[in-house]
């Protein structure tokens, strides 16, 4: 994936449009190889795996604490 391409990413999460951070891990010349895109708004985070966004499936936003069952209530 071009660096230049990671100025023009939104996270896929419904909620109010933002650009995604990119963090490189290995870059080629102006490409990035591997790394992570987040997004500042709802702290998504999708790999970046030889060159290719992992946007497939939207992850899991970290649930509130009040909406997890307590320890031992199964």
């Amino acid at each position: 994936m071009h660096i230049e391409l990671a100025q023009v990413l939104r996270c896929p999460v419904a909620h109010e449009e933002t650009y995604l951070v990119l963090a490189t891990g290995a870059m080629k010349d102006r490409c990035i190889v591997y790394g992570t895109l987040g997004c500042p708004a709802c702290q998504s985070e999708y790999p970046v795996v030889d060159g290719v966004a992992m946007f497939g499936a939207v992850p899991a936003v970290a649930a509130p604490a009040a909406a997890l069952p307590a320890a031992g209530s199964r």
